[in-house]
C-alpha cells in the first residue's frame, strides 16, 4: 500500500544557495531526496491561504539545485578553506594564530553570484504551475522542519481539509524549557509551533525517546491527546552516501591529520552550546604545555557565530594564548566535514542540553570518539558509547582532553574502541520506519 504524501519543501527551498548547510538543513533534505523520489509524493511550499503542491519534476529540479550546490564535494572556495584548515592544524608553532578561516574574498564574491544565480531558480520554482494541482484526498501532509509553523494563518487551511493527516516531527522543546539559551521571543515563537502541532498533528516523529517522553507531559498540559508516533533515530547525513551522492569513505582518510592531535567542536557558536568552558579548558591546558613542554592540540570549531556570546568571541579575537591553538572555521562542505571529524583526537559535546546531538552520531558513525554532557538524551543518542561529564565540570573536561590527546593512552585506544562499536542508524532503514508509520496515520 502506498500514501500520498505533501513533503513540506518550505524551509528546504528557502536554504537553497546557503553558504554552510547545517546538520539540520542535511536532514531537511536527506527527507526531500526521499520524497522527491517516493511514489505518490508530492513538495508543497506555504501560499497565501493553503500550500502550493509542486509536481515530480519540481521536486528533482529542487534536489538537483542542492547537488549541483555541491554540499557534499563543495566549490573551489570551500577546498581552498579545507586546506587552509588543514594547514593550520598541522602548524606546532603557530607566532599569532590563525583565528576564523572563511575563504578569500574573490571566491566569495563568485560562490554569492551562484547562489543569488540558485535563489533566483528557487523563486520560480516555488510559482504555482499553470495547471492547478489539488491536494490529494486523504493525503499526509508531513512538515520536518517547523518552519514558521507558528504562523496561524498559514495553516488554517486544515481546517477546511479534516481529510488530509499532518504529521510534524518535533526534534525538541528546548526554548521552553531552557528560554535563557535563547534570543528574546524564541519562547513565545516556539510556543506557538508546539500549539500548532498539538491542534492539528494527527502523527508525530521524534528521533529520541527522551524527547517523546517530554512532548508526551507537554500535550498533556495543554490538556492534547498525545497522537500516534514512531521515534526513530537519526542518522548520520555526513556519512550517507544514499544522500549525498555516493561520497567515497576512502576519501577521509588523512594519514598526516591522522596523527596531530586536534578535537573538533561542531556547533554554532551560542550560550547553549558551552564553547565558554571549552575556550576555558584551552587557555589551561596551554599553560600547562608551556611550562611542562609537549605537542599541544589543537581545537577546530566549526560554525558561525551566533547571538548572546560575546565573551566567547572575545576570547577567540583577543587572546594570544587561545587564537594560537583554537580555529574557527565556517563553510566547509559535509565531505570535508567527514574527513575532519574522521580524522580528529574526539569530538567534543558539552551542550547544556540537546534534543538530539546530530555530530556526536556523525563522529561515532565515522569512528571517532565522543566526549559529551551526561545527560539522558546524550546517552540514548550515542548508546553509551562515548566518554560523559557534567557540563560545568572544566577539571575533567581537561583531563579528559589530555588523556585523548595522545592516542597511545589507555584511554584513548578504549574511547576509540568503544566509538567502533557504535551501531550506525541508515538511511534506508530509517525512511523504511518513517514510511510504515506514515502508512499507519
Amino acid at each position: 500500500m502506498t500514501v500520498a504524501t505533501l513533503y513540506d519543501a518550505s524551509y528546504l527551498m528557502s536554504r537553497l544557495g546557503c553558504r554552510e548547510p547545517d546538520g539540520f538543513t542535511n536532514v531537511d533534505f536527506a527527507y526531500g531526496r526521499y520524497f522527491s523520489q517516493a511514489s505518490q509524493s508530492s513538495f508543497v511550499h506555504y501560499g497565501k491561504d493553503k500550500p502550493n503542491v509542486l509536481g515530480r519534476g519540481r521536486a528533482q529540479q529542487i534536489i538537483n539545485l542542492l547537488a549541483n550546490a555541491r554540499w557534499s564535494q563543495g566549490t573551489k572556495s570551500e577546498s581552498a578553506i579545507f586546506n587552509e584548515l588543514r594547514r593550520a592544524i598541522l602548524d606546532q608553532n603557530p607566532a599569532q594564530g590563525v583565528g576564523r578561516i572563511r575563504g578569500d574574498s574573490r571566491s566569495q564574491l563568485v560562490d554569492e553570484l551562484d547562489r543569488h544565480h540558485i535563489r533566483l531558480r528557487s523563486m520560480r520554482l516555488r510559482l504555482p504551475s499553470s495547471r492547478y494541482r489539488p491536494i490529494p484526498e486523504g493525503a499526509v501532509y508531513l512538515n520536518v522542519a517547523q518552519y514558521k509553523i507558528e504562523t496561524r494563518e498559514t495553516f488554517s487551511w486544515l481546517d477546511r481539509r479534516l481529510d488530509v493527516r499532518p504529521v510534524f516531527f518535533l526534534h525538541d522543546l528546548l526554548p521552553l524549557d531552557y528560554p535563557e539559551f535563547f534570543p528574546a521571543g524564541e519562547y513565545d515563537r516556539f510556543d506557538q509551533r508546539v500549539e500548532t502541532a498539538s491542534r492539528y498533528g494527527r502523527g508525530l516523529i521524534f528521533a529520541s525517546q527522551s524527547v517523546r517522553d517530554r512532548v508526551e507531559d507537554e500535550f498533556a498540559r495543554r490538556k492534547r491527546p498525545f497522537v500516534p508516533h514512531v521515534v526513530a533515530p537519526l542518522p548520520s547525513p555526513l556519512s550517507s552516501l544514499e544522500a549525498f551522492g555516493g561520497v567515497d569513505p576512502s576519501a577521509w582518510a588523512d594519514s598526516v591529520l591522522a596523527t596531530t592531535p586536534y578535537f573538533v567542536m561542531v556547533s554554532t557558536i551560542e550560550p547553549r552550546k558551552n564553547h565558554l568552558l571549552m575556550v576555558s579548558v584551552w587557555r589551561q591546558l596551554a599553560e600547562k604545555v608551556e611550562r611542562a613542554g609537549g605537542v599541544m592540540p589543537k581545537l577546530v570549531i566549526v560554525g558561525r557565530r551566533g547571538h548572546g556570546s560575546q565573551q566567547v568571541f572575545d576570547v577567540l579575537d583577543r587572546s594570544h594564548m587561545v587564537r594560537r591553538h583554537v580555529i574557527e572555521v565556517a563553510g566547509l562542505s559535509s565531505a570535508n566535514l567527514s574527513r575532519l571529524i574522521a580524522n580528529a583526537n574526539a569530538l567534543l559535546m558539552p551542550s547544556f542540553a540537546e534534543g538530539y546531538g546530530l555530530p556526536m552520531v556523525e563522529a561515532l558513525t565515522l569512528g571517532t570518539p565522543v566526549v559529551a554532557t551526561d545527560d539522558r538524551v546524550f546517552r540514548e543518542v550515542t548508546q553509551g558509547k562515548a566518554c560523559y561529564l557534567s557540563a560545568v565540570d572544566g577539571a575533567g573536561w581537561l583531563d579528559a582532553v589530555q588523556n585523548l590527546a595522545d592516542p597511545s593512552t589507555p584511554s584513548a585506544r578504549e574511547a576509540r574502541a568503544r566509538a567502533r562499536t557504535f551501531v550506525s542508524p541508515n538511511w534506508a532503514g530509517y525512511f523504511d520506519d518513517i514510511l510504515h508509520f506514515l502508512k499507519s496515520v
